[in-house]
């Protein structure tokens, strides 16, 4: 699917704000849900079955985001 869709300068630079501003949270998400994801119980199976699928939703998401914000920066402005 492709949208396209206006800001204004301001909506644009509080978006780009908002997702810088919100790395570092996402980062130690991920962190922590990849160490998470390496713990095992006794027989081997992974304790939190979940752990993994949120690790790559995290890395997920910062790539996207990531994207967004490219398109952002390199967005031409208009008057």
């Amino acid at each position: 699917m492709k949208v396209n869709f206006t800001l204004t300068d301001e909506q644009a630079n509080l978006l780009v704000c908002y997702i810088i501003q919100t790395t570092t949270h996402r980062e130690e998400c991920r962190k922590a849900w990849e160490s998470i994801a390496q713990e095992r119980n006794e027989d081997g199976t992974p304790k939190f079955k979940n752990a993994e699928s949120n690790a790559r939703y995290y890395a997920d998401l910062e790539r996207k985001l990531n994207e967004i914000k490219r398109i952002i920066d390199n967005a031409p402005y208009t008057e």
